[in-house]
């Protein structure tokens, strides 16, 4: 057997213990999974590194390292060096050479148990094509994400409520930038930095949410793509323009996704549908679905339906104020106060929105359900009917669909 010296401080060590045996008296150790014994000595870290990488190790390593990992067995019945290791996982430094389908198996057996931090293991490779997948996976963890916002609006501002209201992601983790101070404030009440600077907002995250009005998504696209890698997910929440036309400005092979939310992610009762582009995977998709998840409802479709979600709830959402307005105008005409009027109809709108959603029910049939033969309910819809409120409606959401594909076109 091939011998070389080992320190026997070693032994006290995180990385190299798990996989060292102490024998006679500690002058000696051997590797536990191939047997190689080390002789007490002074030789350098890189000899017991060089052996960890060796092809004898590795092969052993591969079915027998990796079951402390991924499985987890009592720890009462096994050897005191087999609990030691345990105790020690997650201190440990793991590193990955290459980012295969192999490395991301193991790494993702390793994260799973539970019992290594993912802070603590490292991936290389020699192209970023395969990284993403490791850093979304290591990065499940939002606490520690590091989120960009370009624009300051409503719809930024909900979503960036939304988020922090979760308690899944740190404030600090959080920047926004836009050209005026004016809508910067309530941001920084909510504890995240500001910044009128889109490329600082870029070069500081790995998710960056493209919050502009349509019309200026290629000026700000085309500032800030010199700083966009392939590390960097690119989501858009502007009305109108396709990914096709988002990657079309960014540099090849950026990671764009488009997003539609509304305003009541602000609540955390958002409707946020989003779809990946040409070069986003799965992975991405997950990523972005674990963060907005807070934010209320978010389903993932084909671009085709975002225009239409658009119109049913991005702009949904003003007609149901409407109809609240409406309902609460009618309490004051019938001669209630309007400040009770409106809490009620408000009450009224989530009420039903709340049932609607949570009995699964289809709308006709709760509507039947309120509805007594001659009573008032009836007499209520068919003044409704007879003003047209239903085709009035679809209307509605057909024309600001109509509208959204319209700005993608301009």
């Amino acid at each position: 057997m091939g011998k070389c010296k080992f320190n026997e401080n070693w032994l006290d060590n995180p990385v190299f213990a798990p996989w060292l045996v102490p024998v006679k008296d500690v002058h000696e150790a051997r590797c536990k999974l191939c047997k190689k014994y080390f002789k007490l000595g002074t030789m350098g870290v890189k000899a017991v590194e060089s052996h960890m990488q060796s092809a004898k190790h590795k092969s052993v390593d591969k079915t027998t390292s990796i079951s402390h990992f991924c499985s987890a067995p009592a720890c009462t019945s096994a050897a005191p060096s087999q609990c030691k290791m345990e105790s020690d996982l997650t201190e440990m430094k793991i590193g990955f050479i290459g980012a295969g389908n192999m490395a991301f198996g193991i790494a993702q057996g390793i994260l799973m148990s539970g019992k290594v931090n993912r802070e603590n293991v490292k991936v290389s490779a020699p192209s970023s094509n395969n990284l993403g997948r490791f850093q979304c996976k290591m990065e499940s963890d939002l606490t520690e994400m590091k989120i960009g916002f370009i624009g300051a609006g409503n719809m930024a501002f909900g979503i960036a409520q939304g988020i922090l209201m979760s308690g899944k992601v740190n404030p600090e983790n959080v920047k926004v930038s836009a050209p005026s101070s004016n809508n910067l404030g309530r941001f920084q009440e909510l504890g995240v930095a500001v910044t009128h600077s889109n490329s600082e907002v870029v070069t500081g995250s790995r998710l960056v949410f493209m919050a502009v009005k349509p019309h200026l998504v290629p000026t700000v696209l085309c500032e800030i793509a010199p700083f966009v890698t392939q590390q960097h997910v690119i989501v858009s929440v502007a009305a109108g323009i396709t990914l096709a036309t988002l990657e079309g400005l960014l540099p090849p092979d950026s990671v764009v996704m488009r997003l539609m939310p509304n305003l009541p992610c602000m609540v955390q009762e958002g409707a946020l549908l989003f779809s990946r582009g040409s070069r986003a995977r799965p992975e991405d998709g997950s990523l972005l679905r674990g963060l907005l998840t807070p934010c209320g409802l978010v389903e993932e479709g084909p671009e085709t339906w975002i225009d239409a979600h658009t119109g049913l709830s991005g702009s949904g959402v003003a007609f149901v104020y409407l109809f609240a307005e409406a309902l609460a105008e009618g309490g004051v005409k019938m001669g209630m106060p309007s400040a009770l009027a409106h809490r009620i109809a408000a009450q009224t709108v989530l009420g039903a929105g709340r049932l609607l959603r949570d009995s699964g029910k289809h709308p006709a049939q709760l509507r039947s359900d309120v509805c007594t033969p001659g009573g008032t309910t009836i007499f209520g819809l068919h003044e409704l009917e007879r003003g047209g409120l239903r085709a009035t409606t679809m209307g509605a959401v057909e024309a600001a669909t109509e509208r959204a594909r319209e700005l993608g076109k301009k």
